[in-house]
């Protein structure tokens, strides 16, 4: 057998069948075995949902495991049960879109060639699917004798080798998708209640201490601050060890979250340099996160250097995935996606925009260029679908400063159409243009505005954003929230709360009970509004 894939089977019968069913591709060719293990039925106090016998029917190697609150130890029984030359493992509530490419990958012997592969985990933030992040994880393994799962909760393999094959697969999970905030806080303290007990038995595990501090991190940053410090003294001689940079990198977004200035970030970066090699993965992720606080400061020519150094360290990474895979954890990955290097190339032309873009007579030019589009509405937009993006920046900017708006423009409407449904929400971010007439009309709509909504909500309203407006009350202002040294108008925050799935103002204003003052902001701007 080619590989063993291990489940873990809890009581999740909503998603355990599309686990199970997105893996039977590689059972049904023969390419893999299925081993799963119940957590449930033997456990006292729980009482299992049927997912067992679900399991049971793809299956006849389904084990039971009296659950003790160590997720390695569950691992393990599907790792002593294994036959296969690889081993693999999947959680109950994720699934695989398609796993073609891996069954070519086993089936064509091209897996000889490696000793470990990683596939694309799409971590939801809500339950309808509508935002998540993309994180890269080492799940495939070519299977030793000595290979285990090592850690209670956040677990891993105990040994990972290279070269590792990046799959383009992805699997869908839902396991962050809380439906509310007692939800969520009842996974992060089952979380921090197993690590501070695994951190009793084993102290000077630093990768152990590393997880209690990402913890820590989603809710108290002051505290995860000052654990972090005392971590980095205790293990000052595994300067060198991921997690070790990852604990250095990871001051600095606590430092934006609690309000220090950007001159004390780099100045905790000099002192860091002078005793620590940084890996280019740490510093990869240290400049995304110094870009962000010279932006919100202000400060574009400082923000623009550590952009600059974000591309130079991310170029040698992709260059290099042998570098990258051994410097690389799960909690770096997300620097290097695709999604933050396409953040800072916003924030590059954010940079840009004020520098090298000039209006002149109500037209916005780049410098000395000056574009116009000739013939109908369908060869215009063939016109702009086809220049870089610089030109098209230049081209929209033109055509919006002389349009009163984008609702009485033809041309504005269609071309945010046609890019929407291209999925360039990058290109429709520049299309928009609204009065304030409209945007009045919209609010009264509610939840049945119109399309161009749905786009705005998507380009402006991204969820990075409302973060920042959601848990930095310092930025707001009397117009609205500065965001990046601009303002996002309040309409804008109120329409995220209806597109969410508020259908009247009295929902609206429930649903901002994440937070109270938001609710407080949004009347005060309702009332400016009649």
């Amino acid at each position: 057998m080619k590989l063993t894939i291990g489940i873990l089977i809890s009581n999740r019968k909503e998603t355990v069948k599309k686990c199970l069913g997105s893996v039977k591709p590689l059972l049904d060719r023969g390419i893999a075995e299925l081993i799963c293990v119940d957590t449930v039925t033997e456990t006292p106090g729980l009482i299992s949902d049927g997912s067992a016998d679900i399991a049971k029917e793809y299956t006849d190697k389904v084990y039971s495991f009296k659950w003790i609150k160590d997720f390695s130890a569950a691992r393990n029984v599907t790792l002593k049960h294994a036959s296969g030359d690889w081993y693999m493992f999947l959680d109950d509530d994720e699934w695989f879109e398609d796993v073609s490419e891996i069954a070519d990958f086993f089936e064509t012997d091209e897996y000889k060639n490696y000793n470990s592969a990683s596939f694309i985990i799409r971590n939801y933030k809500n339950k309808k699917g509508t935002e998540w992040t993309d994180t890269r994880a080492v799940r495939f393994v070519k299977r030793t004798q000595n290979l285990i799962f090592k850690g209670s909760v956040h677990e891993s393999y105990s040994s990972i080798k290279l070269p590792c094959k990046e799959f383009k697969a992805f699997a869908h999970h839902y396991g962050y998708a809380f439906e509310n905030e007692e939800e969520k806080r009842t996974h992060r303290e089952r979380n921090l209640n197993i690590l501070k007990e695994e951190t009793l038995k084993r102290p000077d595990d630093l990768r152990l201490r590393t997880q209690m501090a990402l913890e820590l991190a989603n809710f108290d940053n002051e505290g995860a601050l000052n654990y972090i410090r005392e971590v980095l003294d205790k293990f000052e001689a595994q300067k060198e060890e991921v997690y070790y940079q990852w604990l250095e990198s990871l001051k600095f977004p606590l430092f934006e979250a609690l309000g220090k200035s950007p001159e004390e970030s780099e100045a905790e970066l000099e002192n860091i340099q002078k005793t620590v090699k940084l890996s280019e993965t740490a510093l990869l992720s240290i400049h995304y996160n110094l870009t962000r606080q010279w932006l919100i400061s202000g400060k574009k020519e400082k923000a623009r250097a550590h952009i600059q150094e974000y591309f130079r360290l991310l170029d040698i990474l992709k260059k290099d995935g042998n570098l990258r895979q051994m410097q690389n954890t799960a909690d770096f990955e997300r620097y290097l996606s695709d999604e933050s290097a396409a953040e800072m190339k916003k924030y590059e032309e954010y940079c840009m925009e004020n520098n090298g873009i000039k209006i002149e007579n109500g037209v916005l030019s780049f410098g000395e260029k000056k574009i116009e589009l000739q013939g109908s509405v369908d060869e215009k937009l063939k016109q702009l679908d086809q220049m870089s993006f610089d030109d098209y920046k230049v081209t929209v900017n033109s055509l919006i400063q002389k349009a009163p708006s984008c609702f009485e423009d033809e041309f504005l409407n269609a071309a945010i159409e046609y890019f929407f449904s291209a999925s360039q929400i990058e290109y429709c971010y520049l299309l928009y243009k609204m009065s304030e007439e409209e945007i009045k009309r919209a609010v009264e709509r509610g939840a049945n505005g119109a399309a161009i909504f749905e786009i705005f909500n998507e380009c402006i309203c991204t969820e990075r954003k409302m973060y920042e407006l959601l848990y930095k009350p310092e930025v707001f202002t009397e117009k609205g929230i500065r965001w990046m040294g601009t303002e996002v108008r309040y309409n804008d925050i109120l329409y995220r709360f209806i597109s969410s799935g508020a259908k009247d103002l009295k929902m609206t204003l429930e649903a901002a009970k994440l937070r109270p003052d938001m609710a407080n902001v949004i009347k005060t701007w309702l009332g400016a509004l009649r």
